[in-house]
């Protein structure tokens, strides 16, 4: 059995974009397992949507109050609403392959297409924007390859391959593992962001004032790259770095599109957009809603 997964904190326009995604995923493919792990309350007619596509709703309570217990990280923890992506996966059925998609992702084929194409690595993901990957170049001014080769060794993990996380397809159930790993993937997080702040990095006006203690800036990892808000990322690229023999792989740019990629979208057909929620209504302009 292969299982589709989305994670969300309620808020707008993050509930609406998920609608839209299980709309277009359910009018090529009514029968795979779609769960919804969601922080906060959904409104009625989004649980009505949810029952009518035939998803497992997994209510987690309240987002901040899940932190309650990580003490002086709690507030940074909170503020920052990526890190639930993978939190969850110990609570997935047993399943043969994983697809996690964020909320501003849109199919335009069968799901079960990308199950059959990527089936032998454990992890599949596109490639980080402007990393050496990326047929858009390298830019060292957004994420820099030698810092994160240098905290690579610092931490002894393996050499980092930047990924975007918006769509992963795992395989072997190395999502059990993955979930295992989870609270290292928090150490890593908190440790960046307080790196980041030691190197008076812009950071969001509203993240509330938080205690760092000498220890916290002894253990910080020196930020590699140029936004704090993709700290989740990199927390996650040193977290399967740091699990043995993990084989990751890249999603072809033919099958699953991200970002600037959908504007305009390709002449030929894909199975999935992962349009970004900054270019939302450029990607709906070209893209009818589905009603």
């Amino acid at each position: 059995m292969n299982l589709v997964y989305y994670s969300l904190v309620v808020q707008s326009p993050h509930t609406e974009q998920w609608v839209q995604s299980i709309r277009s995923l359910r009018r090529y493919n009514q029968q795979i397992s779609v769960h919804l792990f969601y922080y906060g309350f959904l409104d009625s007619s989004t649980l009505a949507e949810a029952d009518r596509q035939n998803v497992v709703l997994h209510s987690m309570g309240d987002y901040a109050q899940s932190f309650a217990d990580y003490g002086n990280r709690q507030p940074v923890y909170a503020h920052f609403k990526h890190l639930h992506k993978f939190r969850n996966l110990h609570l997935l059925p047993q399943a043969d392959q994983v697809l996690y998609l964020d909320c501003d992702t849109f199919l335009f084929a069968d799901v079960e297409r990308l199950f059959a194409t990527y089936r032998d690595a454990h992890w599949y993901s596109r490639e980080e924007v402007m990393t050496r990957r990326s047929h858009f170049g390298y830019n060292p001014g957004w994420v820099n390859e030698e810092k994160l080769a240098d905290i690579a060794d610092q931490n002894r993990v393996n050499r980092i391959t930047p990924c975007n996380t918006g769509v992963v397809l795992m395989n072997h159930q190395i999502w059990l593992t993955i979930a295992e790993y989870y609270e290292n993937f928090l150490d890593f997080s908190w440790r960046l962001v307080v790196g980041a702040i030691g190197a008076h990095m812009k950071i969001d006006p509203e993240l509330p004032e938080i205690r760092i203690s000498d220890e916290d800036y002894r253990i910080a990892i020196n930020y590699p790259a140029a936004s704090v808000w993709i700290h989740d990322e990199i927390a996650l690229w040193l977290t399967l770095n740091t699990i043995p023999e993990l084989i990751d792989d890249t999603l072809n740019r033919g099958d699953v599109i991200q970002g600037s990629e959908t504007t305009p979208m390709p002449s030929q057909p894909v199975i999935l957009a992962h349009y970004w929620s900054s270019l939302r209504d450029k990607f709906f302009d070209q893209v009818p809603l589905i009603a």
